[in-house]
């Protein structure tokens, strides 16, 4: 930033503001014209946007701008000016002092106030009880908008002494005149939407208010059961539309309802949605037993169900199936057809209740061929069966296609020369790569690529900033939306372009905390020493920095006259590799042996004397011996926390929820217990205080975390296994968890014992989503041989046993994983003879699940049970289908 000269004020408001004085602010104010408040928006939004930006900036140049500190006095000041000599954006954005702001409404040209509600709302839905006040005084117009009812919607939510439902609709009758009908027909957002809503909201709830208002007589029954029905045929996003689901069983349709809407439940049997299609085929199979609907129209509305993935869906159609067949045994052989499609369906059991159906129905001519070549993708226990019935020999067994069963083995080095970031040199890729990562922000390498470049090039580029305007425009939007990585890229291009960028308040309990630290530390350093490599810009994937360029580095700011503040050194030497980097000790040995050399020589394993500064030798034991204490470094400064001088150590153990019934759920300790460390103690952090965790939310944060100290993910991966292990049902939506697993896929990433255990719960995690990034990350380490598939099987049955986990996922998950690769059905074979190893132990109740697995990866792979195996399996105490798959898989293995 640029010095400017000390502020002047140009007129009585300006002065106002530059005393913090909201009265004499409203005072001048009213002595203008409405042109001349105009007039001064465009210098107050100078102002206020200076204002903003020197609250945080460190240097203190702002002060010396202003005079003074800034305060909140001098923001709340110039806000208010904004708002009445701004426009409708400008009004949107300052209603945050509203309690000051109302009283003087009046300032405000009569169509500006007539437009204030919708203008608010607009810009934010959670300005609805404002709006609400502005229309019930009579000063602002109803909102006719969807953000209007996305407000209305979010009630339940909103804070600081928002009504409750009722006590809005009693303050504004006209609100059931159509507008909460209103909340049927907006779909809302990924944020704000009913289900949500719904489902973080205690004691003022809108299904409970709405069925309370058709008691009341105050709503239409029927007309909410018919606009509940038509948002469900929008097809909405399963977590969206399942809130209406919900709400139409609480309205609980009685038969004759029911029958007039018949029409639309068989159309509903077509939504995609599984849980909408669950609700119409209960609703249909109620209308087929008191015969109220037709059979044909039911079997054209099964036809899709059929072939779906949802094995409960696939059940409840048969079942219609059947009801159909017994009111018109005409129907037999169509039934018997329709049902043939549900042979596509992986689950064995429901091709055995399928080929039981078909042979009691029959079918026509045609039918017996296309049974013929559905063979091979029928379960193997199921399949003698169904080649019986159709008159043709069935193979024994039906192997994957063959593949190229060539392999990575082991660790990749992390510097391997394929894995070298290629340093941004040409103006124009340059320009390319960070319009990448301001979309693809999970893109880190070219994040650090960019960083690189940025600060290297940067007396270069200040000429060509016309090519870079594109993406200054973009990232002032990054900025603006709060974006971490691809936020902290902005600041760095508009450190380049002395543009003004403010900073959000710096939260060093966190990975994104550490990052706005690092962008505020490199945005200092590039406008000191643009033309120079940060010590800490990554060389190579995953954030490692090559040990002799790092020595390049040292040399090249040396000559310069740049010194990097300590955390700048810290986050260096937390990215060498542990283990390497010996040929880059002489040329260490012979640079000026400051506090920094020093610690990257015992970093790579040299013997130096101990200086005075912990937080350098704290990170460089933790790249000599990464998983092991350092006596020497404990001794100089003592223990200062997990991975400081002593290793951090994970104990795993279950607790559980009060119930009934209770909900178990894992606990994780760490020791030794993470005090308030330093800042600079990177390693530490990691590890949060308190009760703190130390990784944020969202997958680019988890990324970046993952590249602070590359040599050890260990922390980053209990960190992901107690994240996952505390949602394995699903309790609330963490789309990015599956972050936690994505390092898995890298061959140089090290398979830790946290790892371990992230993995084996994970693929017991019921979001589809982050299931199958598990058994990715599984086949890969396995078939790298970077992990040990009976250590992970451990780690299931003892989540099987603490009830954390559920044996029907892992069946699903572990079949899915032995059709990835030719050689995975004998490693899902051995690892489900350890799982099932439990000894005198109560199994769980669907351990059924595992046996018919098991049952069937050994017949379709004609593989032979491990030995003892078959005792230990006799030895499970099993009921119900538990006890039949245990039984037939004991007879076909004597």
């Amino acid at each position: 930033m640029k010095n400017e000269s000390v502020f002047q004020a140009h007129c009585v408001l300006e002065a106002s503001i530059r005393s913090g004085d909201f009265d004499a602010v409203i005072a001048a104010l009213r002595q203008m014209t409405a042109q001349d408040r105009e007039a001064h928006a465009a210098t107050l939004k100078h102002l206020e946007s200076r204002l903003q930006a020197g609250r945080w900036e460190r240097d203190g140049k702002a002060a010396s701008w202003w005079g003074t500190q800034v305060s909140q006095e001098h923001l709340s000041a110039a806000g208010a000016a904004l708002f009445f000599c701004g426009g409708s954006l400008e009004r949107s954005e300052h209603w945050q002092y509203q309690d000051t702001l109302y009283p003087h409404l009046d300032l405000l040209e009569a169509a500006a106030l007539r437009g204030l509600a919708t203008e608010l709302v607009s810009s934010r839905p959670v300005y609805f009880t404002v709006a609400q006040r502005l229309v019930c005084d009579g000063l602002s117009d109803r909102p006719g908008n969807d953000a209007y009812i996305l407000g209305l919607m979010a009630l339940p939510q909103l804070k600081k002494g928002a009504p409750s439902i009722f006590a809005a609709i009693d303050a504004d009758p006209a609100l059931l005149d159509g507008h909460l009908l209103r909340l049927f027909d907006v779909e809302g957002t990924s944020d704000l939407n009913m289900s949500g809503v719904e489902k973080y909201s205690f004691g003022n709830s809108w299904t409970f208010a709405l069925l309370q208002l058709a008691k009341e007589g105050r709503l239409d029954r029927t007309e909410l059961l018919d606009r509940c029905i038509g948002t469900l045929e929008k097809d909405w996003p399963q977590f969206r539309s399942g809130w209406f689901s919900r709400f139409h069983e609480q309205l609980a349709p009685t038969l004759d309802q029911m029958t007039g809407l018949s029409a639309r439940y068989l159309a509903l049997c077509h939504s995609r949605i599984p849980p909408t299609v669950a609700l119409a085929l209960n609703a249909v199979g109620a209308l087929v037993k008191a015969g109220r609907v037709g059979c044909d129209d039911v079997l054209d509305a099964l036809v899709p169900v059929m072939s779906s993935a949802v094995k409960g869906q696939v059940d409840a159609a048969l079942k219609l199936l059947d009801a159909v067949v017994k009111n018109d045994p005409a129907t037999a052989h169509r039934a018997a057809a329709l049902a043939q499609r549900a042979l596509a369906h992986e689950a064995g059991e429901v091709h055995k209740k399928v080929i039981a159906r078909i042979a009691a129905w029959g079918c026509d001519e045609a039918t017996p061929s296309d049974l013929a070549a559905m063979l091979p993708h029928v379960s193997a226990l199921h399949r003698p069966a169904l080649a019986m019935l159709v008159g043709v020999a069935a193979p024994a067994s039906y192997q994957l296609p063959s593949v190229d069963t060539h392999l990575p083995i082991g660790v990749l080095a992390p510097l391997d020369p394929s894995r070298k970031l290629v340093p941004l040199n040409a103006i124009d890729e340059l320009v390319q790569t960070i319009a990448y990562v301001f979309e693809n922000e999970a893109a880190i390498d070219d994040f650090e690529r960019a960083l690189e470049a940025l600060a290297r090039l940067a007396p270069a580029l200040k000429s060509a900033q016309e090519r870079f305007l594109p993406v200054l425009k973009r990232g002032l939007k990054m900025l603006a939306a709060d974006r971490d990585v691809a936020g902290a890229l902005a600041r760095m291009l508009g450190a380049v372009f002395d543009a003004t960028l403010s900073f959000a308040a710096l939260d060093t309990r966190s990975s994104n905390g550490d990052l706005k630290r690092r962008m505020a530390d490199l945005t200092v350093f590039v406008t000191r020493h643009g033309g120079l490599a940060p010590l800490s810009s990554a060389t190579h994937q995953r954030g490692f920095i090559d040990p002799l360029v790092l020595c390049e580095r040292i040399e090249a700011h040396a000559r310069a006259g740049a010194v990097s503040i300590l955390d700048e050194q810290v986050r260096a030497l937390l990215r060498l590799p542990a283990g390497q980097g010996a040929q880059a000790l002489p040329r260490l040995q012979a640079l000026a042996q400051t506090p920094f050399v020093q610690a990257c020589r015992y970093a790579l394993g040299d013997d130096v004397d101990m200086g005075d500064e912990p937080a350098l030798f704290q990170a460089a034991a933790r790249i000599r011996q990464p998983d092991q204490d350092d006596a020497r470094v404990l001794l100089a400064f003592g223990d200062l926390g997990p991975d400081g001088a002593i290793a951090a150590r994970y104990a795993w153990s279950v607790a559980a929820w009060a119930g009934p019934p209770p909900v178990p759920y894992i606990v994780l300790d760490v020791q030794p217990a993470a005090s308030n460390p330093d800042p600079s103690l990177i390693a530490i952090r990691r590890h949060g205080i308190g009760d703190c965790r130390y990784f944020s939310w969202g997958e680019s944060n988890l990324l970046y975390a993952a590249s602070v100290l590359p040599s050890s993910l260990e922390a980053f991966f209990a960190d992901g296994a107690y994240r996952i292990g505390r949602n394995i049902d699903w309790l609330e939506a963490r789309w990015h968890d599956k972050a936690y697993l994505t390092p898995l896929m890298d061959p140089t990433v090290p398979v830790t014992p946290s790892a371990v255990k992230m993995i084996a719960l994970a693929l017991g995690a019921k979001e589809a989503g982050q299931l199958a990034v598990a058994v990715d990350a599984f086949v890969a380490v396995l078939l790298e041989e970077r992990a040990d598939a009976t250590q992970i099987a451990q780690e299931m049955r003892w989540t099987l046993l603490s009830l954390i986990g559920k044996s029907a996922r892992y069946a699903k998950s572990l079949a899915s994983a032995a059709r990835a690769h030719p050689s995975m059905p004998q490693r899902v074979i051995g690892m489900l003879c350890v799982v099932l190893d439990m000894g005198d132990v109560t199994p769980p109740k669907d351990t059924g699940a595992l046996l018919e697995l098991l049952l069937e990866l050994s017949v379709s792979s004609a593989l032979e049970l491990p030995a003892g195996a078959r005792s230990r399996i006799a030895l499970l105490k099993l009921t119900g289908k538990g006890k039949a798959a245990q039984k037939e898989l004991l007879a076909r293995f004597p």
